[in-house]
């Protein structure tokens, strides 16, 4: 059974004085999963109530506008792209500003069987590549080579199975690190790997981010539930094995293996050259700013507005 949200206090380990807790609600992008491990650590290992926090967890689906949920007082803190703060912002002037960033690294890659021989961006052109609707990443990537979307065969994807690829019908899947190269290479495939970041595409996957309002009005709370959020992320990552039996207590349907080894993958996009868990940088931004208006998906928008290093400043600058 799916716990889809869960609160946690334990009072016993708790000064008397600190009982007054803040209710706290996240917003996950997707199901569960250990995409999302280092929220579970906080609540299962007690890292929120350690900062005075009873937090609920919901999940995510594919319906759900994690925006909009966010927007309307449904919750106080959601995960989204780093794409998703910059034109929800540039669209519709949403009052949202990432805090801090899990994958420092997109999980997001394109791949192919080793026999296909695709082994650098050019060597996609005519080949068929699963290409998703306001995929931003692979046009940006061929346009270092010179090419557009125009010079591969683009497949639409049909569902989430992946008996298209295993058959030849597509060369190049798009998929995540994470989870469908996990899956192909359980189904016995060796693979070659296309990582845009190789290739100067930088872009935020999971994104934490709060209101204006939440920001301007209660700094404190923000700063400690990015503490004990952070911590969560240094537990996980210290402990895959452990975080991936914590995924099964959010849903019991899920494959242990399957989730220690999606953890196990997540490792080097989260833990990175780029600056300890969760740091965010101008230049990222910046870049990710100028791909999307050069693709014509959004304005120009203020880039500096869209995100704040404040509490990651406060949180780290203070240890």
């Amino acid at each position: 059974m799916k716990r889809w949200a869960l609160s946690f206090i334990l009072v016993a380990l708790i000064p008397a004085a600190c009982l007054a807790m803040d209710d706290v609600a996240i917003q996950l992008k997707w199901y569960h999963s250990t995409q999302f491990a280092g929220v579970y650590a906080a609540a299962e290992n007690g890292l929120f109530a350690e900062q005075g926090i009873e937090v609920s967890i919901f999940e995510g689906t594919k319906e759900l506008d994690e925006v909009e949920f966010l927007l309307s007082g449904g919750a106080d803190f959601a995960i989204v792209s780093g794409s998703e703060v910059l034109r929800r912002r540039s669209e519709e002037g949403a009052p949202i500003v990432a805090i801090a960033v899990v994958y420092q690294i997109s999980p997001s890659v394109y791949f192919s069987k080793v026999g296909k021989g695709i082994v650098t961006p050019p060597d996609m052109a005519g080949r068929t590549v699963l290409v998703y609707g306001g995929d931003e990443i692979l046009p940006a990537l061929l346009a270092q080579f010179g090419l557009t979307v125009d010079d591969v065969v683009p497949v639409s994807p049909r569902g989430i199975s992946m008996d298209a690829f295993y058959n030849d019908e597509v060369d190049v899947w798009t998929g995540y690190l994470t989870d469908q190269v996990l899956a192909a290479r359980d189904a016995g495939y060796e693979l070659n790997v296309l990582f845009p970041s190789d290739y100067g595409i930088h872009v935020y996957a999971d994104t934490v981010i709060a209101t204006e309002r939440m920001i301007e009005e209660n700094p404190d709370l923000v700063e400690r539930f990015l503490r004990a959020l952070l911590a969560g992320w240094e537990w996980v990552v210290a402990h895959p094995e452990q975080a991936g039996e914590q995924a099964l207590l959010y849903d019991d349907g899920l494959a242990l293996q399957h989730q220690i080894d999606q953890m196990v993958a997540s490792i080097p996009l989260i833990v990175t050259s780029y600056g300890r868990i969760g740091t965010m940088s101008e230049a990222t931004w910046q870049g990710m700013h100028d791909m999307l208006v050069a693709q014509g998906l959004m304005e120009a928008t203020d880039v500096a507005s869209a995100y704040t290093t404040q509490f990651l400043e406060a949180i780290y600058d203070g240890e």
